[in-house]
Parts: C-alpha cells; sequence; structure tokens
C-alpha cells in the first residue's frame, strides 16, 4: 500500500536530491517568465521541486489550498532577479519604440494621410504665427488704434486711464460705487488685454476688479476680481474674492499701471471730501 503523499508546508522547498519532474505536456517557462496565478496544472511539490532544481531566486507569495472537488493548490510568485526585471522593462521599450515608429502597422495610405495632417498643421502654425507678430507690430505702433475697438462703456461709468505702451493692456475706472472711508478709498478697475491671458480658472481677455487704496499708506489691495473669456467684461466669467479682515497690503512702486490707479483714485478722494 503506498503511503498517502504529504503537502509541504507554504513555502518550504522539499530538497533537489529527489525531485518531481515536470509532467509531459507542461513547458518549461523561459528565462526571467513570471507565471499568472493557476497557469500550472500540478501539485504544489511538483513546482517547487522543479523551481529549486533550475535554481530561480523566486519567492513564494501565498498559498491557498482549495478543498472542494478536484481544485488544487494555486501558487502566486514572482521573480526577484533584479536582472530579469530589467530585462523585461528593455525589451517591452523597445517593443513600443519598434511599434511607435512604423505607426502599429499603418498602412501606406495611413502614413500619407499623417503625413499631409503634419504638413498642414505646421503650416497653420506658421500662419498663426506670422499673423501675430503682424498684430503686435501694429499694436506697438499705434496702442491707441486698438483701444478704439473696445467698447468704452460709458454707461457703467468706465473712463480710459491708460494704454501699455506695446498696446498689450488697456486700462478703464469706473466712478460707479466709489467710496471713501477716512484715507481708504474703494474703487472699480477693468483690464482689458489684446491677447488671451492665462488664470487658474483659464484664459481670460478682461477683469475687472474692486480695488482699495490707502491714500497715506501708498498701498493697495484687490478685494474681488472677474475674470472674463471675451474683450468689454463679456463671455464666461470666473469670480474670485477675499475676505477683507484677512487680505494683505501691497506697496504701491513707482512707474507701474499701479500708480498711475493710485494717484486717480486719491485724486478722487480728495475731491470728493472737498
Amino acid at each position: 500500500m503506498t503511503p498517502a503523499k504529504r503537502w509541504p508546508a507554504p513555502g518550504a522547498i522539499p530538497p533537489a536530491s529527489n525531485p518531481e519532474p515536470i509532467p509531459s505536456g507542461t513547458p518549461p517557462a523561459p528565462r526571467g517568465f513570471i507565471p499568472a496565478p493557476g497557469s500550472f496544472s500540478t501539485s504544489p511539490s511538483v513546482i517547487l521541486t522543479w523551481l529549486a532544481k533550475r535554481r530561480r531566486p523566486f519567492v513564494l507569495l501565498a498559498l491557498r489550498r482549495r478543498v472542494h472537488g478536484k481544485c488544487r493548490d494555486a501558487l502566486r510568485f514572482r521573480t526577484m532577479n533584479d536582472r530579469s526585471r530589467l530585462r523585461r522593462a528593455a525589451l517591452v521599450a523597445i517593443a513600443f519604440g519598434f511599434l511607435g515608429s512604423h505607426g502599429f502597422g499603418q498602412t501606406p495610405e495611413q502614413e500619407k494621410a499623417w503625413a499631409e495632417d503634419r504638413v498642414r498643421a505646421n503650416a497653420q502654425a506658421k500662419a498663426d504665427a506670422e499673423r501675430l507678430a503682424r498684430e503686435r507690430a501694429a499694436r506697438k505702433a499705434d496702442p491707441m488704434a486698438w483701444v478704439r475697438t473696445l467698447d468704452p462703456m460709458t454707461s457703467g461709468g468706465w473712463e480710459f486711464r491708460s494704454v501699455g505702451s506695446d498696446g498689450s493692456f488697456a486700462v478703464f475706472s469706473s466712478t460707479h460705487q466709489f467710496k471713501r472711508a477716512g484715507q481708504i478709498v474703494t474703487v472699480w478697475l477693468r483690464h482689458e488685454y489684446a491677447e488671451s491671458q492665462t488664470g487658474d480658472n483659464g484664459p481670460y481677455l478682461s477683469v475687472v476688479q474692486k480695488t482699495q487704496f490707502d491714500c497715506k499708506k501708498q498701498q493697495s489691495r484687490t478685494l474681488l476680481a472677474v475674470y472674463y473669456s471675451g474683450n468689454n467684461i463679456q463671455g464666461n466669467a470666473q469670480t474670485e474674492d477675499s475676505d477683507p479682515k484677512s487680505t494683505p497690503w501691497d506697496a504701491i512702486v513707482p512707474g507701474t499701471r499701479d500708480e498711475s490707479n493710485f494717484l486717480w483714485a486719491c485724486a478722487q478722494g480728495r475731491a470728493g471730501a472737498k
């Protein structure tokens, strides 16, 4: 009577002196290959003996035993051989590079169509760059010509204040909702841009700001800002506000647009105090 075969303890590797051969019909795994769970239809002792005989540095991660029907133990393991991992990563990179260079097997007609699309895209990009250069040169030569294309919006009390020397921006101020409290004046300012600006909430061409100026300390801070995707405060709007109790003050830098707005706002404050 043949004695019952004992299962090895989880993680134990039987001695190589009594190896069990891999059953016929089960192809040997290539070097560096990671078997998938359940890919071997044989007993754990046979698999472990085979691994020990091949001297492969595998680590047993889990050994799960099923007792229902004819289900056998499933092994999950992966290689710890750094060189094998590097070889596999290199092969994957080479394969992707090969496929990418050959367009994933694209046909000659597809290659021709893609080449034509790239030519058209490059031509369009070049035309856009040339058009932008012409527009910038025109604005720099006559900044007010671009300002005149903007809506003055006089119904909102807006008045033109200044324009950039290169015609890249224009500033308007409004006398509506003008407030003065001691040395602090609160005004609305409007900034228009010739080219789209990038903000935290997306691109914009126009922004209005509720700004306070400290006429004695020569400081300013913005309490509310509304960004518009189009010029003349048109298009999609995104609002950013802040708490006056925690909003810091910024010094007025001489020669900047902030100084120009500061001088106008404080002049309005003094005129209103008379």
